[in-house]
C-alpha cells in the first residue's frame, strides 16, 4: 500500500527548486548516517511544497536458495563439536560428527610429584564433554527433545592437524569399533550442562593404557599424541534425536582421576586421602554434517545453482551447518529513478519465518548479510591482504547483523543507504545473501514465505522515500 502526502501551494523557480534538492540530499545524506534507525530522515524540515513524501510496501521482493559447496567447521572458525543425529521434514536426516585431538598440558605427562603424601593412586578416566554456550541462543540441543539419547566414542586412527582445513564434508579415519556406547537423559545433560563418560567402567582395556602411560611419567606431550590420536563422537546409524553442540574448550577433558593418601606414623587406616585430577583438554578438532535430502523440497538442491522460491511452493530456506542461505533481490527498486529526483529516507525488510515453520525447529539468532553478484555467489573484497564476503552495511548499528525479535516473531533489517545505492546505481551487486548465525554453523534453520499472495509472514520491503519537484 502506498501514501503520499503533497501540498497544492505555489511551487519555486526551477533554479531554487534544484538548489533546494541538492542541499536536501546533502542533509539527508549526512544524517542517514547518526540518525535513529527509527526515524524518517528529514521529517519536519523541507518544505512540504517542494517534495513528497511517500511509503509503499510494494516493491517485488524476489527470493531464492543458494547451496554453498563448502562450509569450513575446524577450530578457530568454530569451537565446538556437533555431534547427533535427527530427521527433519524440510532439510533431511541430518548427521553430525566431531573429531578432536586431545592435548595434554604438562610435558611429560604424569602425576606431580608430591612429597606431603605416602601414595598417589590413579582411579578412573572419565571424558567429560561440556555443553556449548551460545549467546543469545540457548538451544545447545537441537531440535530440543528430551528423549534419551546414545552417542559413540570412536578412537581416532588419523590425527587432526592444524595444517589442514577442514569442511562439514569432511571426515577422518577411526576405529570402526566403538570405544564406548554412552546413553544419556537429553534433560538431565542441559540441566547439569555436562556429559560424564566414566571410560573405566565403558572400556577398561582403553582405559588402562591410557592410565599406564601417566602411571609412567616417561610419556612426552607429543608422544602421548601419536598414541592417543583424539576421540570421534558419532551417532547412531539409525538414531533420530537431537544434534548437540559441545565445547572445545576447557569445560571438555579427558580427566584422569587420582587419590593422594597420607597414613599414620604407626601405620593404621590413613586418616586423609585426598581427591585431585589431571585435566588433558582438547585442541584442534572440526565436525561434519551431512543430510540426506531424498523425498524433501531440497532434494535438487545442488552448489550455488538458485532454487526459486517461486519453484518451491513460495519459500527460501537456510540452515547454516549445511551451507543453506537465502538470496534477496529488490528488482523494482530502480524504478524510483523514473520519478525524478527521488531520495530514500528509511528502507525497512521485514523477515518473517514462514506460517507453521518453526514449531520445533528454532530460528537462527541472528542473520548476516552479504553482497551478491549476478552469478548467486558471495561479492568479495580484500582487507588487510585477505579476500573476505563483503557485508553490507545495516543502519543505525555497528554491528554487522540482525537478531531475531521473539516479540514480533521477525528480523527487522534496515538498509536505507544500501538501497538508495541500489537505486541510484552506485552499487552494482544487486544481490544480498542472507546466513545464519554469522555463518557459525548452528543446526537451527528458517524456512521463510515469498509467495506472490499477500501472506501476513510475506517478505517486504518498505520504503519511505522523498520526490522532489
Amino acid at each position: 500500500m502506498t501514501f503520499t502526502t503533497k501540498s497544492s501551494q505555489p511551487s519555486l523557480s526551477v533554479c531554487c527548486k534544484q538548489l533546494l534538492a541538492c542541499l536536501w540530499i546533502g542533509v539527508c545524506l549526512f544524517f542517514c548516517t547518526s540518525c535513529d534507525q527509527n526515524s524518517i530522515i528529514g521529517r519536519g524540515i523541507i518544505n512540504k511544497s517542494e517534495a513528497s513524501l511517500i511509503e509503499t510496501d510494494t516493491f517485488t521482493v524476489e527470493a531464492s536458495t543458494v547451496l554453498a559447496d563448502s562450509v569450513r567447521t575446524d577450530r578457530g572458525v568454530t569451537d565446538y563439536l556437533l555431534a547427533g543425529q535427527y530427521q527433519d521434514p524440510t532439510f533431511g536426516k541430518i548427521t553430525a560428527t566431531s573429531f578432536f585431538r586431545i592435548v595434554p598440558g604438562s610435558n611429560p605427562v604424569k602425576i606431580p610429584d608430591d612429597t606431603s603424601v605416602d601414595s598417589q593412586t590413579i582411579d578412573s578416566l572419565v571424558l567429560v564433554l561440556g555443553l556449548q554456550k551460545f549467546a543469545g541462543d540457548p538451544l545447545t540441543v537441537y531440535p530440543n527433545k528430551d528423549v534419551t539419547q546414545t552417542l559413540l566414542i570412536h578412537r581416532l586412527t588419523e590425527e587432526v592437524t592444524n595444517s589442514i582445513k577442514y569442511y562439514s564434508f569432511n571426515e577422518i579415519a577411526y576405529d570402526p569399533t566403538p570405544l564406548a556406547s554412552v546413553t544419556f537423559n537429553v534433560a538431565k545433560l542441559k540441566e547439569d550442562k555436562f556429559l560424564r563418560v566414566n571410560l573405566t567402567q565403558l572400556a577398561p582395556a582403553f582405559s588402562t593404557e591410557i592410565i599406564n602411560l601417566v602411571k609412567d611419567g616417561v610419556t612426552t606431550s607429543e608422544v602421548f599424541q601419536t598414541i592417543l590420536k583424539g576421540f570421534a563422537l558419532v551417532p547412531p546409524p539409525n538414531s533420530n534425536n537431537n544434534v548437540i553442540a559441545f565445547a572445545n574448550d576447557n569445560s571438555t577433558a579427558l580427566v584422569v582421576h587420582y587419590t593422594k593418601t597420607k597414613v599414620l606414623e604407626n601405620g593404621a587406616i590413613p586418616d586423609r586421602r585426598t581427591p585431585a585430577v589431571i585435566n588433558l583438554f582438547p585442541g584442534i578438532s572440526f565436525h561434519g554434517v551431512k543430510a540426506d535430502r531424498t523425498g524433501t523440497p531440497l532434494a535438487t538442491a545442488m552448489p550455488w545453482t538458485p532454487l526459486l522460491a517461486k519453484n518451491m511452493n513460495g519459500n527460501a530456506y537456510m540452515q547454516a551447518c549445511l551451507g543453506f542461505y537465502t538470496r534477496l533481490t529488490f528488482p523494482t527498486l530502480k524504478n524510483l529513478k523514473k520519478l525524478g529526483n527521488v531520495l530514500i529516507n528509511k528502507t525497512i525488510l521485514h523477515i518473517k519465518p514462514a506460517l507453521n515453520s518453526t514449531e520445533g525447529y528454532a530460528v537462527p539468532a541472528n542473520l548476516f548479510f552479504y553482497e551478491s553478484g549476478a552469478n548467486s555467489k558471495f561479492a568479495y573484497q580484500t582487507i588487510n591482504n585477505e579476500r573476505r564476503e563483503k557485508l553490507i552495511s545495516l543502519d543505525g548499528t555497528n554491528n554487522p547483523f540482525v537478531g531475531y525479535d521473539t516479540r514480533d516473531e521477525e528480523y527487522e533489517v534496515y538498509l536505507s543507504r544500501h538501497c538508495h545505492a541500489l537505486m541510484s546505481g552506485d552499487k552494482t551487486n544487486e544481490g544480498i545473501i542472507v546466513v545464519p548465525a554469522n555463518n557459525s554453523f548452528t543446526v537451527n534453520r528458517a524456512v521463510l514465505s515469498n509467495t506472490l499472495t499477500n501472506t501476513p509472514n510475506k517478505i517486504k520491503l518498505r520504503v519511505f522515500y522523498t520526490i522532489f519537484k
